[in-house]
């Protein structure tokens, strides 16, 4: 099981272009939403979540997790959390 600070992926995530981060005060979790994408992307120090405002199919899911790959693949705090 590997966890991250919460503020380590709130620091990374907030220098990537087209992403931004929200988080409460306690920083018990963030969810980063990327331009031109339905997903929020709910991070705490263990997990991370694929949410939809809406019913999302699975093909959706993994377009999603692409997209977020991608664009935080290089955030330090966050690509030990991206391999499967």
């Amino acid at each position: 099981r590997r966890e991250v600070l919460v503020e380590d992926l709130v620091d990374g995530i907030e220098d990537a272009e087209g992403v931004t981060v929200t988080y409460p005060s306690t920083c018990e979790y963030c969810d980063a939403r990327i331009e031109g994408q339905e997903a929020i992307f709910r991070f705490d120090s263990a997990t991370l979540e694929i949410r939809y405002p809406s019913f999302g199919m699975p093909r959706q899911l993994i377009a999603a997790y692409r997209a977020m790959a991608e664009e935080l693949g290089k955030v330090s705090a966050v690509k030990d959390l991206l391999r499967l």
